[in-house]
């Protein structure tokens, strides 16, 4: 299989992902995609496999959610709210081409091996904390899975590949907090 072509929202994006690397990306033009758009993303899998790349807001979420149904399990490539503000607004457009050359080498794979529960999760104040939100955040961050709140942020550790030493280091650098 070839390298995987990356998925962005608009137009803007894929110009802005091409001025930091040279890749192959389509462009789904929001989450309202027909089935021209639908069959290139089939067959981009099926022959080299994705890797999403869209805001980091609700309808980047929905349209992950949206391909992954219509494909199959997907590579992702995050970046933070931080990274991509611009103009007031929030887009993959607005970051820096470091910034989404770092995004684009730190993608998260996809995999079916259980490593966390919601225990893992309250023991380093990831949630039923006053700063669990925070902390989430910046663990997001650090390991490029983006915002989520405690559910999510679950669901993101156990199916992007994320190993117990990689978090455990992570958690290390953030620091305890006092529960």
């Amino acid at each position: 299989m070839s390298e995987a072509v990356v998925v962005v929202e608009g137009i803007h994006d894929r110009a802005a992902v091409l001025r930091a690397v040279e890749v192959d990306v389509l462009c789904t033009g929001g989450f309202g995609f027909g089935a021209d758009v639908e069959a290139q993303l089939k067959r981009a899998y099926a022959t080299r496999g994705l890797i999403l790349f869209t805001d980091p807001d609700h309808a980047g979420e929905q349209i992950r959610r949206r391909i992954e149904a219509l494909v199959g399990p997907c590579a992702h490539a995050r970046l933070t709210r931080e990274a991509c503000r611009g103009s007031g607004r929030l887009g993959v457009e607005y970051a820096s081409p470091q910034v989404i050359r770092e995004a684009l080498a730190h993608v998260r794979r996809p995999t079916s091996q259980v490593r966390f529960t919601m225990a893992d999760l309250f023991a380093h104040a990831l949630t039923g904390h006053p700063h669990a939100k925070a902390r989430r955040r910046e663990l997001g961050a650090r390991l490029s899975l983006g915002y989520a709140n405690a559910k999510q942020l679950l669901v993101r550790l156990q199916a992007l590949d994320v190993s117990r030493e990689e978090f455990e280091a992570a958690m290390a650098e953030m620091g305890a907090v006092s529960l």
